[in-house]
């Protein structure tokens, strides 16, 4: 039997995780392709959470040449430093670091 809360190359990433992510990939600008292959997405996945992003004004679209190229807009920055310092108080305590689901920290640092 497995143990509860370990997690594994299978484990489900919640809403809230894949849309931070997204949000870290795209902090410098990056295509919907390269979004989509660095979250480890399908395309009908990329296709359901851009739109929340954009919608939220935390992400924006522009065109550049023939590319359409996403971007992380201030409010997107300061939605993922919130998330960090979130998530750094939560870890303090050795007790539910195991239960917390979270990006990397070296992907919300500020830049």
């Amino acid at each position: 039997m497995k143990p509860e809360n370990t997690e594994t190359s299978t484990t489900r990433r919640d809403r809230l995780n894949i849309l931070i992510e997204i949000l870290c990939i795209a902090k410098r600008g990056a295509p919907k392709t390269r979004i989509m292959y660095q979250a480890n997405m399908s395309f009908a996945g990329i296709n359901e959470y851009l739109p929340i992003l954009l919608r939220s004004r935390l992400l924006t679209q522009n065109l550049e040449g023939k590319k359409t190229i996403y971007q992380s807009t201030d409010k997107g920055i300061a939605v993922l430093n919130l998330y960090s310092q979130l998530t750094e108080l939560i870890n303090e305590n050795d007790d539910l670091t195991n239960q917390i689901k979270s990006p990397p920290l070296y992907m919300l640092a500020q830049h």
